[in-house]
């Protein structure tokens, strides 16, 4: 608050008319200082001038007096006449001599400044003022006969301060006058030079402040309170026709932007929908890459892309419950079950009917086993006949009740091939689990559990197809660290009872050959 009140204040202080108004008054000042010493001076001389003229009009004056005195030897006429001489104006003393200046009389200030007593040849008194008188000195003659004789001179002192108290009046009427000027034109020029100068800038300099070049209305034109065309109008007019163009190419500028902001936004939503395109088209390539075209399930691609994460959750959630809860009962709905299918007796379709009625059969293969799976689990087909379905996040127990499914729904097929034709077909089903083990969920990776589930497959067809066998961990066996034995030494495992199966549909339990 104090700053802001201050800043009118300091403006004016900085301003160019107030640092003009010092520097020519200061001027103005020296000079006038110069111009009335030299008046005292003048004045001082003049005075001088005066009272020596006065004091040679007033020895003319009394000289013959003095003369007749001095003639008759009367001293009493000589005392009275000096009296006399001393009471006129500015006259502070007289002295008279004899030729040989001796002085005979005095009255008042000697030319010393001391007093001349009447008495003769005595010493003079100092004055009170100490100042040296200025005087006159005269020959006094004295008319005998017709012949004029020198007989001694008068001298006329003037007062010590008598050409002061001539001057005294003039010099206080100087001071006075010049005070008075000075006053008066520093009134005269900070009134017009606020006027002229001051009040014209602070409207150009507040004009500049209020100017926005991103207003919509044009700039008000500058109204300066002074008549007539000087530099400040021509600053003024440069300044708003400045302002004008400015805000002219603003506006300008501002169209341009919008203009442009305009063709960006049109070109962001075209962007955007190419991008949308591009994204469908990418998405469909992906799927294109990653379906089968004849089965509409997917490939083993999708399944290299895709399981990773699935296991990498799983080997987590089996982790933190060995660290943290294994006291209470295995993790619920985290398993992943691998079905491996195979069509029984695909080739003699092919050799038979012919391809096409083999690509219906499998079209109506996969288009019924869909039916029993969710939308979330991996349906693929694994090459020729061969399916590889992924149940994801179930219960791990209840892996042959699906298995007995599969078999039983292919079982009870129809498949339509066209011409009349109907075949009937069954399928062979091995599956296994991940994790393959509870206990050291990432001892295998799901292509080993794959070629487990390949195992277990290939040992349902090679007993008689139309059934399931699931390959199962025991709980107390050691871990196998070489995966590989598990598929070729399965029946070994099991008759140690480091693995069992699980059979199903046509296989009897316990009857299963290498």
């Amino acid at each position: 608050m104090k700053h802001n009140a201050l800043a009118p204040w300091r403006s004016i202080r900085h301003s160019i008319a107030t640092r003009l108004l010092a520097i020519v008054f200061s001027l103005y000042v020296l000079f006038a200082i110069l111009l009335t010493v030299t008046q005292m001076v003048m004045e001082y001389n003049k005075a001088h001038s005066d009272i020596e003229n006065h004091l040679k009009v007033v020895h003319e004056t009394i000289s013959s007096g003095v003369a007749t005195a001095l003639w008759d030897m009367d001293d009493n006429h000589l005392q009275a006449e000096l009296i006399g001489v001393t009471r006129l104006p500015e006259i502070g003393g007289v002295i008279v001599r004899d030729e040989q200046e001796e002085i005979l009389a005095s009255e008042g200030m000697n030319t010393n400044g001391t007093i001349r007593p009447t008495t003769r040849n005595t010493e003079p008194e100092q004055t009170k003022s100490g100042q040296k008188a200025f005087s006159y000195t005269g020959d006094v003659y004295y008319e005998y006969r017709e012949e004029r004789k020198h007989i001694g001179t008068l001298t006329l002192i003037a007062e010590p301060d008598a050409v002061f108290n001539r001057v005294i009046l003039s010099f206080s009427i100087l001071v006075i006058n010049a005070i008075l000027k000075t006053i008066a034109l520093w009134l005269i020029f900070l009134f017009f030079s606020r006027r002229l100068l001051h009040h014209p800038l602070s409207q150009l300099i507040q004009a500049v402040e209020q100017f926005n070049p991103e207003a919509k209305a044009p700039p008000p034109w500058v109204k300066l309170n002074i008549g007539g065309q000087n530099e400040l109008t021509q600053l003024r007019d440069t300044y708003c026709d400045l302002t004008a163009r400015l805000h002219r190419s603003q506006s300008d500028l501002m169209m341009l932007n919008e203009d442009l902001e305009n063709r960006v936004k049109e070109r962001t939503k075209e962007l955007k929908e190419a991008n949308a395109e591009l994204k469908k088209a990418y998405a469909r390539l992906n799927e294109t890459s990653t379906t089968d075209p004849l089965t509409g399930w997917r490939n083993r691609r999708f399944i290299s892309e895709h399981l990773d994460s699935d296991t990498a959750i799983i080997a987590r959630t089996y982790q933190e419950w060995m660290t943290n809860h294994i006291q209470h009962p295995p993790p619920f709905l985290s398993d992943l079950v691998f079905y491996m299918i195979d069509l029984d007796h695909f080739k003699s379709i092919n050799d038979s009917y012919g391809h096409e009625a083999g690509d219906e059969v499998l079209r109506q293969f996969c288009a019924n086993l869909s039916t029993l799976f969710r939308k979330s689990d991996y349906l693929v087909r694994w090459g020729g006949e061969e399916f590889l379905v992924i149940a994801r996040f179930v219960d791990h127990n209840q892996a042959g009740q699906m298995a007995e499914r599969i078999c039983e729904t292919v079982a009870g097929l129809d498949f339509n091939i066209g011409n009349g034709y109907n075949l009937q077909r069954t399928c062979s089903v091995g599956y296994a689990c991940y994790p393959f083990n509870t206990f050291h969920p990432d001892a295998y990776g799901w292509t080993d559990i794959v070629n487990f589930a390949d195992r277990a497959m290939y040992l349902a067809k090679t007993n008689g197809r139309n059934g399931w066998v699931g390959i199962r961990y025991s709980p107390q066996c050691q871990t196998i660290h070489d995966p590989s034995l598990i598929v070729e030494q399965t029946l070994d495992l099991v008759n140690n009872q480091d693995l069992f199966l699980q059979t199903g549909k046509s296989l009897p339990h316990g009857s299963i050959n290498a």
